[in-house]
């Protein structure tokens, strides 16, 4: 018998801290907080602003209040002069998968696809990776190729400065883009006819494939953005990579007979 199903779900979540008698609370993580009037785990601190193009420190906006309830986007070198805000949420504003199954004169195929978007996730292992080597000497991501290097330079890499961290603090530097589609599994397989069976006295055989995270599709700066950093994650520090294994690509081969 040929057929096709489709399976669709998907998710809204919206969360807001309703009362915190005007505490923020800090649960120990770089940027997570739980702040009144937002949600449980936003990031929250400091904005990095690139690099001066005059000498290559690493600016962040001032973001303080002025006279007229305005910000000041004007810069800063010194980090502890800016003001910290909310810079953006680790939980997911929405997520769904998508499931579809074939099977056709005795070829089968099965494939699923998950989706999670609206969040960001922090990189905290940036500060060592992705620092131009001025804080540690961990390898370095490659975009740190494109490090400050001489006056009237753009970019939002930070001069090098070995041992002397230039931009290393916690900041929305190392904080990226969450969202993501992933092929999670495909099956593959083929069941052979009865007729061909019978002269070998087998009832049943099917050869499959078994593939797992075979394609991902993401703006995420880090390896994974399925990941969170098991030491660092409570209820309140969500979103966390830190250094964080992804998860491998799988691909499995078998053979099903019934006698």
């Amino acid at each position: 018998m040929d057929f096709s199903i489709t399976g669709i779900n998907a998710s809204y979540n919206l969360n807001k801290v309703t009362y915190t008698n005007g505490q923020i609370v800090d649960d120990g993580a770089d940027l997570n907080r739980v702040i009144e009037g937002q949600e449980i785990g936003v990031f929250y601190g400091h904005e990095f602003a690139g690099a001066d193009p005059k000498n290559g420190d690493a600016l962040y906006y001032l973001n303080t209040i002025k006279a007229d309830g305005t910000r000041d986007r004007s810069t800063t070198n010194d980090p502890n002069l800016a003001a910290s805000i909310p810079l953006g949420n680790p939980t997911p504003r929405y997520t769904g998968g998508f499931t579809n199954s074939f099977s056709y004169k005795g070829i089968d195929l099965s494939f699923t696809f998950y989706g999670s978007f609206g969040n960001k996730i922090y990189n905290s292992g940036g500060q060592y990776m992705s620092s131009s080597a001025s804080n540690g000497l961990d390898n370095q991501t490659i975009d740190q190729l494109n490090y400050w290097d001489k006056p009237g330079d753009i970019t939002q890499v930070p001069e090098p400065r070995e041992f002397y961290p230039n931009g290393t603090s916690a900041s929305s530097r190392y904080l990226s883009n969450g969202s993501y589609v992933r092929l999670k599994t495909v099956t593959l397989g083929y069941t052979f006819s009865p007729d061909v069976l019978k002269k070998i006295k087998i009832d049943k055989v099917r050869i499959f494939m078994n593939a797992y995270n075979l394609l991902l599709i993401t703006k995420y700066a880090g390896w994974d953005p399925e990941v969170n950093a098991d030491y660092q994650a409570t209820n309140i520090n969500l979103g966390n990579d830190f250094y964080s294994a992804p998860q491998p690509r799988t691909i499995t081969f078998g053979v099903n007979v019934g006698l």
